[in-house]
């Protein structure tokens, strides 16, 4: 599972790249007004997020066999970067700031980061070693 991370994470990077081109060669987004601007912006950078936390996440797991909770939270990293792009082309073309898709993607990044949190702290309350290399 560490290898989709990675490759997904490293893919993602050059899709970071093609958005930000993207953006200034067709969205022409230095000319928005500042509240559209913004918006673009942060998508673009709510992307490199979600495909950096892959890039952490799969240099974080080992070769072993994941437990559930593991397999929970690394399927809401991999799903993360592609609802952050769908939400990057859909949503910024409607009216209003409402960005649902992206909402969700984010709640889902924090909830495998807090999920692996919650599971170091308990673990380390139990006297276990955390996470093994």
């Amino acid at each position: 599972m560490h290898r989709l991370h990675i490759l997904w994470g490293s893919l993602g990077l050059l899709f970071f790249v093609a958005t930000g081109l993207y953006m200034r060669l067709v969205v022409g987004v230095e000319h928005l007004p500042d509240a559209e601007r913004l918006l673009y912006r942060s998508s673009h950078i709510y992307i490199m997020l979600g495909f950096a936390a892959n890039l952490f996440l799969g240099s974080c797991l080992s070769r072993r066999r994941l437990s559930v909770l593991e397999w929970l939270c690394s399927a809401l990293v991999l799903l993360a970067p592609a609802v952050l792009a769908a939400s990057f082309f859909l949503e910024l073309s409607r009216p209003g700031i409402d960005r649902p898709m992206a909402n969700l993607a984010l709640f889902g990044l924090f909830g495998a980061a807090a999920l692996l949190a919650l599971r170091e702290c308990w673990s380390a309350l139990r006297g276990g070693t955390g996470v093994e290399a």
